[in-house]
């Protein structure tokens, strides 16, 4: 078995940042308003392509009506390799 970080954070919180959006029916434009963000800068957000800050966390919650842990819970820290697939790479013996 071989245990190794996951490169792709952004793209996971993008994604449950997509997925609390759309469950409460609100748009891109309205939520980046709500949270006093800029509408360019929460599309990256979205899609994995930019970094919000721990402020901006907070406030996406808040728009969203979230605990700031929900838009976290989810996030994959580790990618496990197990059996052939592992060894193939030379990751187990």
């Amino acid at each position: 078995m071989k245990i190794k970080p996951k490169k792709n954070y952004l793209v996971q919180f993008g994604t449950l940042v997509v997925t609390s959006r759309r469950a409460a029916h609100i748009t891109q434009e309205a939520l980046a308003e709500k949270a006093g963000l800029h509408p360019n800068f929460y599309g990256r957000v979205e899609r994995g392509e930019d970094s919000p800050s721990l402020v901006t966390i907070l406030k996406m919650a808040d728009a969203l009506r979230l605990d700031p842990g929900d838009l976290l819970t989810g996030i994959q820290m580790y990618e496990v390799f197990w059996g052939q697939a592992a060894a193939d790479k030379g990751d187990i013996g």
